[in-house]
């Protein structure tokens, strides 16, 4: 007697089939949402969105520091000149004298 019987290989199938059935068509527990719980979860994605909020802020404000060192850098290394914008450098650069 093998395991590699057909008949037993029919069998193995026959039996299988039930418990696959039984796994797929099994009841699905319904989700009840208590009041309490709703409260907790609204209070939840308020905080998500508020903190949401403060992050992208925050974020802003660190881009904003890093901004400043690095002018700040460029002042300390190359002068007045380097710590302006482009334009406003060419305004000011000295005019040649008009003949």
């Amino acid at each position: 007697m093998s395991l590699i019987n057909p008949a037993i290989l029919w069998g193995f199938a026959l039996v299988s089939i039930p418990v696959i059935l039984h796994f797929l068509l099994r009841a699905r527990p319904k989700k009840y949402l208590f009041p309490a719980l709703r409260l907790i979860q609204a209070r939840r994605t308020h905080n998500i969105r508020r903190l949401r909020l403060r992050h992208i802020w925050l974020l802003l404000l660190r881009m904003r520091t890093a901004l400043n060192e690095r002018k700040a850098e460029a002042l300390r290394l190359y002068g007045e000149t380097a710590a302006r914008p482009r334009r406003e450098r060419a305004q000011s650069a000295p005019q040649p004298a008009m003949r």
